[in-house]
């Protein structure tokens, strides 16, 4: 399913935008959010309730413009798909500085709708493979899998460790973790601990050292650990 959102300050763009998606996704599932403005869009985005798979979104709103907008959203999300819906290209080099997925000039034709619809598409399925969604008390948080150290679980919980950014902890069972990521890199060395291989440093003796921490290494995974290690190590070669 496909959870979009569309922001623009003409009800009728928001309406045949709308149709239009449904229309060249038919029978596929998608749901659609519409806003009128940025400040309405930021506000239900910091809500956190939704995660979107892509925000289509208006150059051009009074007060803040969909460039300020896309600025905001960039600061807490940096993978989100933005696809800018504009009637001049003046703002083009703008758009970029904020990665956008499309710039679509209006009015929007079928066959460009199709082109970015697949884009999303392509994105959501990569994104899935590396990212994890998960809910820290009543916020929802799209963890990045390429930025994470290593899990630790303790006392039912999991911590995520990350490269550069504050941990996050919630609630889920380590085995159940582990099953769920399906990126390669991911290695069990401990039953507290799954590690990602992109910030293990080394195996010393009983530890793993990620970045500056050392992790134990028990018994059961030892052997595994370290000739996943150094098949990763030959992998880079």
């Amino acid at each position: 399913m496909l959870t979009l959102a569309l922001c623009d300050d003409q009800i009728e763009i928001l309406e045949y935008l709308e149709r239009k998606i449904r229309i060249i996704l038919g029978t596929e599932t998608v749901q659609i959010f519409r806003f009128t403005s940025g400040e309405q869009l930021l506000a239900f985005f910091e809500q956190r309730q939704v995660t979107f798979d892509a925000v289509f979104l208006d150059i051009g709103l009074t007060k803040m413009t969909g460039i300020e907008t896309a600025m905001v959203i960039r600061q807490v999300d940096q993978r989100l798909p933005l696809v800018f819906l504009t009637s001049s290209k003046a703002h083009a080099i703008q758009s970029y500085r904020v990665h956008a997925l499309d710039y679509l000039l209006k009015p929007l034709t079928t066959a460009e709708l199709v082109g970015v619809l697949q884009k999303i598409k392509q994105h959501q399925v990569e994104n899935r493979q590396s990212q994890l969604i998960v809910k820290s008390k009543q916020d929802l948080y799209a963890i990045n899998l390429k930025e994470v150290m290593y899990f630790e679980s303790s006392l039912r919980t999991i911590t995520a460790y990350f490269h550069q950014q504050p941990p996050i902890t919630f609630y889920k069972k380590l085995n159940d973790l582990e099953t769920e990521i399906l990126q390669p890199t991911f290695l069990r060395i401990h039953r507290s601990y799954l590690v990602n291989l992109l910030y293990v440093k080394n195996i010393v003796e009983t530890d793993v050292v990620v970045q500056n921490q050392r992790l134990p290494l028990s018994k059961t995974y030892a052997q595994h650990a370290r000739r996943a290690f150094m098949d990763y190590i030959q992998s880079q070669l």
